[in-house]
């Protein structure tokens, strides 16, 4: 009998034992995690550019104006662009990339309407899904162009 009380005992005290020391911690904890995010630069080249980009979005001051009857501005290889419109004019432009950015230069009258302004744009070319987005980004317009 006196051996039936002491192992009763002793598994209440092992089930006592067992209940705290498998307790569950409520202690919130910390932990530092370092990301090190590393970008990998590609360079673009002049092959990239050249072709024919349909003008999707053009940004001014904030504003956006997306294209429905979208022109078409063709980067040809000896350095010239032509923009077309969807009624068949064309406005007729230079270009020249270095360093990141992208020269325009439009070719007529500077001081007459013309839908790309000449200057230096900062560039950047993105591939996703099946279309290939080249924006062109200056102090005061962008353009997003796609293919």
């Amino acid at each position: 009998m006196k051996s039936n009380i002491a192992m009763k005992k002793m598994i209440c005290l092992l089930v006592i034992i067992f209940t705290f020391s498998c307790k569950e911690n409520t202690k919130p904890t910390t932990k530092t995690v370092s990301e090190t995010t590393t970008t990998t630069k590609v360079a673009i080249s002049t092959r990239q550019i050249t072709g024919n980009w349909s003008v999707q979005e053009h940004i001014k001051e904030g504003t956006s104006s997306i294209c429905n009857d979208c022109p078409t501005l063709s980067f040809n290889e000896p350095l010239s662009a032509t923009l077309t419109f969807s009624d068949g004019e064309n406005e007729f432009y230079t270009w020249q990339f270095s360093d990141e950015v992208l020269s325009i230069t439009f070719l007529g009258n500077e001081y007459s309407e013309h839908y790309i302004p000449s200057g230096d744009y900062s560039i950047s070319i993105k591939s996703a899904n099946a279309f290939t987005t080249l924006r062109l980004t200056s102090s005061d317009d962008e353009f997003v162009l796609r293919k």
